[in-house]
């Protein structure tokens, strides 16, 4: 006979992980009760009864004399999971933007942060793995307190310790099946419905189990995946398991004699089936793993440069974060005659700006008095970490790097990265230009690095002189917490930096002028992705004793609240009181939309022009010399919600400087490039911009169509005078269509008359992010493609758009064409003109061909145009384009407008050309000519 008893409590044995009870009974006859119970645990660590997948049996016996209490409960295969992102892209990708970088721009989306590739992947509430104990109904009341501690165990089968640990001063465990792959990850838990703790590696829950109560906990995982060698797969598993949590002990037993219960013999046993398995979902992509297709094996990510007789061209090479600048001579026709050396790089000196003022700019091997603290280094031994590792590392002082060999970790914050000899000289060269102007030449990279090249006195080729880091620009860390330029170069300098951040990434302009007596060379740069900010150097610096260098060269660094991240390239132009001012846009992810004018030489911030209703942060701008007096006039900028902007600046008083919306766009169609201007007449303009943006991942894979747009803007005839016309809308514009034929691309001729500007749709993956370069009256447009050219390439097309009609081109426009080995004989009036082919309908004119406006190439371009009939260094184009590289400030014949309709003289030999990397041949440009025969070379004697 069986037979319900009640079960009082007498005395509390408190053990750890045992249940332990002790009860009496009204007889001794042998019994047996079970209370079973089904329960569930939220994502927040609470219990609650019913349903659920948790269960638990509640039982007491009496048998031989000898009581027994078990509690058994029954977790089952809970399951703790992170898969927050859906794709990843590795160092190896050929296409840019390189998606594997991250900066505050994209940090919410970035496959990037620290050293990993990935990002955190982090556990949604929905995915957590849990545990629980519900007690609540149980009759036997008054029972024993025990505790579980529960712990993590490693998946030995499937991930392995490297030994490396991360920034984050995680370990990096080695994923078996993919040995290039690394991960480290941490666990944390919920308990009872309360905050989630603490981030833990050696992961340690204890869980107190009450009387009368419940309790419970819910596990979150956050891990990052780590590039340990090149991608070897294209693929990767669908999950891997790192391990489980489970309780220390499952089961545990208490004996009690006669003599402690006071009652008879008893045993207490606990079972606990608890089971977490730790999982990670692994991204469903890998982006595109491609094999390099260059000779070299770098990716010619920057437009080739004309410096003169030669042509500079930048090869990256992603996987080993580094650059290496190739210089070629080059014929009249544009061709590359030969390889010259490249620049050398033992004489370099390198400059850090760590403070505002004179004295905050020291170089790096003279560097005294500072701290770990101003680079954020850490839990090191040496007080001197920073002087004798980090920016001996950063400035190359050394010619080899094995003075880093053994300079690990704990001794150290971090083991120190050891460079190959070849890859040492400059860090990877990603968005910002290599220009050059008189004997200098420039460039910028992701080391953190201005770097400032000079004719070698052979004028062979050049040897880098300066190394400019503007360690004060604000910026953003892998968690979006604020930090510099400065705390960030020890991740550059870390032995397991994948290639994953900013450094200096922006364009810059430089400008020579001569300001009273004195020689200027400016240089004026963005930070691009790399910070909140921008600098400003004088190189003519550089001509002086390198002990006067400090004094001579930096000029400002800019930073403001307000300024975002500067993408794109500033300009540099004289104002109406005679200053040169650099011109910056406050770039993307800042507080306001506002064209920032700075004075060169007086270090000050000269305006501000807040924009009204701007969206989004505003890009490049484009300066205009309406009168070819020399002096800045116009600016002309869009900004991520599609618009564009009118500065007005023909005031000597800048703060009666004005700005007005000429365009109001579509956000979907965001203008992150600057604007191409091309006059008409006097004060009548053609605004040139496309739309798209390629800073991160998302957008690239943004299929929104984007378009091309010309917008017709009449200038009043000064300040003061009224607007006549409302902001143009695209409903006012025509529209062209685009042919395509082969490789070849045609325009419509649609009406514009009575228009207030054109469009040109593009297709899908389409995106404009680089200003149109205007030749004559033909823009001609650079137009990426992200998708349709497969998953290991991005393709490419030269579009040349009529200016004043957006269509197509004829023998009266600036037309591009690819030179073959039989051109049209000049004397056969049947052929069609160079640039142009036979076509099946004759115009008004009986003229019987066709020219394609452009050209289409299945990989990723950036092209630089070369004129070689010009022989001077102006930065003031034929439409007034005043803002760019060059030397001068003369404009021209003031109030007096050259002739940007025709060439001076003939280009079918390739002078005028579109420089391409060196895989591939030029895209020559013919046009018509002028007539008669000028005494002058320069085209400020062409005049209407």
């Amino acid at each position: 006979m069986k037979t319900k008893k009640t079960i009082l409590h007498d005395r509390r044995i408190i053990s750890s992980g045992i249940i332990a009870l002790t009860f009496s009974a009204a007889s001794q006859t042998a019994f047996a009760y079970c209370e079973p119970a089904s329960y569930s645990v939220g994502s927040n660590g609470k219990v609650a009864p019913g349903g659920g997948s948790f269960s638990r049996q509640a039982c007491q016996e009496m048998n031989g004399g000898r009581g027994r209490i078990e509690y058994r409960f029954e977790h089952g295969h809970s399951v703790l999971i992170a898969d927050r992102i859906p794709s990843i892209h590795f160092v190896d990708t050929p296409s840019a933007p390189l998606f594997n970088k991250t900066s505050g721009l994209n940090i919410k989306t970035a496959a990037a942060a620290g050293t990993n590739v990935s990002g955190w992947f982090e556990t949604r509430p929905d995915q957590s793995g849990k545990v629980g104990y519900y007690l609540n109904d149980i009759t036997y009341n008054n029972y024993s307190d025990f505790t579980v501690n529960f712990t993590f165990k490693e998946n030995w089968g499937q991930i392995s310790r490297t030994g490396i640990m991360s920034p984050d001063g995680l370990q990096i465990y080695r994923i078996n099946s993919q040995p290039w792959l690394g991960v480290s990850f941490q666990l944390a838990t919920r308990v009872d419905g309360g905050n989630i703790g603490r981030w833990q590696s050696n992961l340690s829950t204890k869980l107190n189990i009450r009387s009368s109560s419940s309790t419970g906990a819910a596990f979150y995982l956050r891990a990052k995946l780590h590039q340990l060698d090149k991608p070897k797969s294209t693929s990767l598993p669908e999950e891997i398991s790192l391990g489980e949590i489970v309780p220390t002990q499952r089961s545990q037993i208490k004996n009690f004699s006669v003599q402690q219960t006071n009652r008879f013999p008893f045993t207490y046993q606990l079972y606990d089936n608890s089971r977490v398995e730790v999982k990670l979902k692994m991204p469903r992509s890998i982006g595109n793993q491609c094999t390099p297709s260059q000779p070299t094996g770098g990716f010619p990510m920057v437009a080739p440069t004309p410096l003169g007789n030669m042509v500079a061209e930048v090869q990256t090479y992603p996987e080993k974060s580094s650059s290496r600048i190739n210089l070629y001579s080059i014929d009249d026709a544009g061709r590359r005659a030969g390889s010259l050396p490249q620049p050398s790089f033992q004489n370099r000196k390198v400059m850090i700006r760590l403070a505002q003022g004179a004295d905050g700019v020291v170089f790096t091997d003279q560097s005294s008095g500072r701290s770990n603290g101003e680079f954020d280094i850490s839990n090191t031994r040496h007080d001197d970490e920073w002087q004798d590792l980090l920016l001996r590392w950063t400035d190359r002082r050394d010619n080899d790097d094995s003075y880093f060999n053994g300079k690990n970790a704990p001794e150290y914050s971090q083991s120190y990265r050891i460079r190959q000899n070849d890859d040492r000289n400059l860090g990877d060269i990603i968005n910002s230009p290599i220009a050059g102007i008189g004997d200098f030449m420039a460039t910028a990279a992701n080391d953190g690095m201005v770097h400032i090249f000079k004719r070698d006195a052979n004028n062979a080729s050049y040897d880098l002189k300066l190394s400019y880091i503007p360690g004060t620009i604000a910026r953003k860390d892998d968690r979006n917490n604020d930090t510099t330029l400065a705390k960030t170069l020890r991740h550059f300098a870390n032995k397991n930096y994948t290639n994953n951040l900013y450094g200096v990434d922006g364009g810059f302009v430089l400008r020579k002028a001569k300001v009273g007596n004195t020689d200027h060379v400016f240089m004026f740069g963005a930070m691009g992705q790399g910070g909140k900010g921008a600098y400003a150097l004088d190189l003519a610096g550089l001509n002086q004793d390198s002990s006067t260098w400090i004094s001579n060269v930096p000029l400002f660094d800019a930073q403001d609240g307000d300024l975002g991240f500067t993408v794109g390239t500033p300009q540099i132009g004289k104002v109406r009181d005679g200053k040169y001012a650099g011109f910056l846009a406050n770039g993307y992810g800042g507080n306001k939309t506002a064209l920032y004018v700075y004075d060169m030489l007086g270090k000050n911030l000269l305006r501000k022009i807040d924009v009204p209703d701007g969206v989004g942060g505003l890009s490049s701008p484009t300066l205009v010399d309406t009168d070819f007096d020399g002096t800045v006039d116009i600016a002309y900028a869009g900004d991520r919600g599609g618009n564009i902007y009118r500065f007005d600046l023909r005031d000597s008083v800048a703060n009666n400087w004005k700005v007005l919306r000429i365009y109001n766009g579509n956000p979907k169609k965001p203008v992150t490039s600057a604007p191409a201007i091309s006059r008409l007449a006097s004060n009548k303009y053609v605004v040139i911009f496309g739309t798209g943006s390629d800073l991160n991942e998302h957008d690239v894979k943004d299929q929104t169509p984007q378009s091309i747009y010309g917008i017709f803007d009449d200038l009043p005839e000064n300040m003061i005078a009224p607007e006549t016309r409302a902001t143009a809308t695209e409903g006012e514009l025509v529209k062209q269509t685009i042919e395509k034929k082969g490789n070849k691309l045609f325009l419509s001729g649609n009406e514009t008359k009575g228009r207030r500007g054109w469009k040109i749709d593009l297709g899908n993956g389409d995106r404009i992010t680089i200003k149109p370069e205007m030749v004559l009256r033909t823009a001609f447009v650079t137009i990426r493609n992200y998708t349709s050219f497969g998953v290991c390439a991005a393709g490419t097309t030269v579009l040349g758009i009529d200016s004043e009609t957006g269509g197509k081109l004829t023998k009266r426009n600036a037309r591009p064409f690819i030179k073959n080995s039989n051109p049209p004989s000049s004397t056969n009036t049947n052929e069609p003109p160079l640039g142009c082919e036979k076509g099946t309908v004759s115009n008004q004119k009986g003229e019987n061909y066709i020219c394609p406006n452009g050209f289409v190439y299945p990989k990723l371009l950036t092209i630089s145009y070369r004129d070689g009939k010009k022989k001077d260094e102006s930065p003031f184009t034929l439409d007034g384009d005043a803002g760019g590289n060059g030397s001068g400030d003369e404009g021209g014949p003031a109030n007096k407008n050259p002739n940007n309709t025709c060439f001076k003289e003939k280009s079918e030999d390739g002078s005028r050309t579109f420089l391409m990397s060196s895989d591939m041949g030029n895209l020559d440009v013919t046009g018509p000519l002028c007539g008669g025969k000028l005494k002058r070379i320069s085209w400020r004697e062409i005049f209407f």
